[in-house]
């Protein structure tokens, strides 16, 4: 089992829960996916960048009240997990989570690539509302993987992304010169930062994401090879 750093607020959606556990091996039983696990919580902490026209959370939840399949999509507060999550040496796979997929779309390409979204949702999913809270605290020090590793990752990541041609307000571009562009709009944070390489990272995965999505609903298989690295993209296409 894996759990995200965020806790749920409700004791019904904790994973000490007995009926919790129950659930989950029924789940597993009946769905015969090699993932069973609670959905992801509609966001109740934190206030969203006022660059995206939201000023704070109230604004954020009436503009964007989540539907019934929100809480469908892929499981962020905590997921049993029947398959590896390596596989190093075995025809070079690296097992259910893409090495290249850092930035927070690991387990949507996870799902696609299992098959778990049947109809518009996810089968493997138990259907429970989660919130999530804020951690509260100091943190951890040292903080080796997410001060250094998560970074330094990030920044390799952006390095051999950043020629990747992409297209944004009719514009074509490179990824680098798109990362320029929302620095020069004090969007994001220059580079170096976490938040440049981050958001260079996710905007790939999102590609990723949906090159798999669209290839999955004309039936084609999932794409070994990651072919779409050598494509063109426009972005929010």
């Amino acid at each position: 089992m894996m759990i995200d750093q965020d806790v749920a607020l409700t004791e019904a959606t904790r994973h000490t829960s007995l009926e919790v556990q129950r659930e989950l091996k029924m789940n597993f039983e009946t769905s015969g996916k090699e993932i069973a696990a609670y959905g992801v919580g509609y966001p109740t902490r934190g206030t969203p960048p006022n660059h995206f026209g939201l000023r704070t959370f109230d604004e954020a939840a009436e503009a964007e009240k989540p539907s019934e399949t929100d809480f469908n999509s892929p499981a962020q507060q905590f997921v049993a997990i029947k398959a590896p999550f390596r596989q190093n040496g075995k025809d070079g796979k690296d097992g259910i989570y893409e090495p290249y997929m850092v930035g927070g779309g690991e387990d949507m390409l996870m799902g696609i690539r299992l098959g778990l979204i049947k109809e518009g949702k996810n089968i493997s999913l138990l259907d429970r509302k989660i919130v999530k809270k804020a951690l509260e605290g100091p943190a951890d020090q040292p903080n080796s993987y997410w001060n250094e590793m998560h970074r330094a990752t990030l920044e390799e990541l952006f390095k051999a992304e950043k020629d990747t041609l992409v297209e944004f307000d009719g514009e074509k571009m490179s990824l680098e010169d798109l990362i320029l562009k929302f620095e020069d709009r004090d969007l994001i944070e220059r580079r170096p930062s976490m938040e440049s390489y981050n958001t260079a990272a996710c905007i790939i995965e999102r590609i990723i994401l949906r090159y798999h999505k669209d290839n999955k609903e004309k039936g084609l298989p999932f794409d070994e090879h990651n072919t779409i690295f050598n494509t063109h993209h426009k972005m929010g296409e």
